[in-house]
């Protein structure tokens, strides 16, 4: 079980960083990409999370004890790799790569909320949204919140594949 876990964690933990990697290459950090970079962001997510999906399957051919509960470990325990490197990836980033990229962000965002609302809606929300992003402005939350969006989308994908791998027998 480690082994799988320790692979599988390991190949989409690699596969998520490297196309962010290449998005970074190709999109680049101009702020009129940002809503590119999100589809391809969250895209880079589930598709390297796709490994928890193989990951199971490896697990169950392999083994006759498998459960739920054995399942959820496995696809827990590979939805980690990903969720600490991206976090780490996210400081770096942050941090070396594009040192303003949070204050760019909010500015694309307001750009965004501006050409939707009325002026009073928009200062509003303004004010609201420079209070919301004050966090952000700390690496570990921004740690915590990359960290923990890769491990949700990972455990909805952990919970899925569990169910139907365990009630699905797989031919051996």
């Amino acid at each position: 079980m480690k082994n799988v876990i320790l692979n599988n964690g390991v190949y989409a933990a690699v596969a998520l960083i490297s196309i962010n990697l290449l998005s970074l290459f190709f999109i680049g950090t101009d702020s009129s990409n940002y809503g590119l970079g999100e589809i391809v962001g969250y895209t880079a997510i589930v598709l390297s999370l796709g490994f928890v999906i193989l990951g199971i399957r490896h697990y169950n051919m392999l083994n006759d004890d498998t459960s739920f509960i054995k399942n959820m470990a496995i696809g827990s325990g590979i939805t980690l790799f990903p969720s600490l490197w991206f976090g780490t990836y996210n400081v770096i980033y942050i941090k070396w790569i594009d040192p303003n990229f949070m204050e760019n962000y909010t500015n694309y965002s307001l750009d965004k909320m501006k050409a939707t609302m009325s002026a009073q809606q928009f200062d509003e929300a303004k004010v609201k949204m420079i209070e919301d992003m004050e966090p952000f402005n700390y690496l570990y939350f921004q740690f915590i919140v990359m960290f923990m969006t890769v491990f949700i989308i990972g455990l909805i994908i952990t919970v899925i594949s569990s169910m139907i791998l365990k009630f699905k027998p797989i031919a051996r």
